[in-house]
């Protein structure tokens, strides 16, 4: 679905005109999809407050742009239920060659820093495997302890693997 300026459904001339820029941001990936989406939808003063949005979450632009756009995927997930609308779950991978420069360090500040101050979570959770050292520390290092183990989580490489189950209370 594509909408225009005025919101959705867009004008058949909308459609046609934004159809190739959406299919184009989608298959670049949720990254560039939706910088580009941003922009042709909501033109300079959407881009201008995706920057703004940027600093207030105390990440520069250039560690958002090489963490999204190289360097790995973050996602945080808040529930709408009434019950469980306090919690928000993490979604996180580097890629190998970025692991160690500071790039999970600075996705953890920034979405932290969102779940704390902009959507007033109290509890963030995530999963991480097992055999994963360096994740498990930098979650330590954010005051995330383990909650229990998930056995056989997820197939890897034809083998089932053990995940961890870590929250942050805060």
């Amino acid at each position: 679905m594509v909408g225009g300026p005025s919101g959705i459904p867009a004008t058949p001339q909308q459609v046609e005109t934004l159809f190739p820029f959406a299919l184009l941001a989608m298959f670049a990936g949720p990254p560039i999809g939706g910088i580009v989406l941003t922009g042709l939808l909501y033109g300079r003063a959407g881009l201008h407050e995706f920057g703004s949005r940027l600093l207030k979450w105390r990440v520069g632009a250039r560690w958002y742009a090489v963490a999204l756009l190289t360097a790995g995927h973050l996602g945080l997930e808040s529930f709408t239920r009434l019950r469980r609308r306090h919690v928000g779950e993490i979604g996180m991978a580097v890629r190998n060659d970025w692991q160690g420069r500071g790039v999970g360090t600075a996705l953890m500040e920034a979405v932290l820093d969102l779940a704390d101050n902009w959507l007033d979570l109290t509890r963030v959770e995530l999963s991480v495997y097992t055999d994963n050292g360096a994740a498990v520390a930098l979650y330590e290092k954010f005051s995330f302890e383990f909650e229990g183990t998930h056995r056989r989580y997820a197939l890897r490489n034809d083998e089932y693997v053990d995940a961890y189950s870590m929250a942050r209370i805060e």
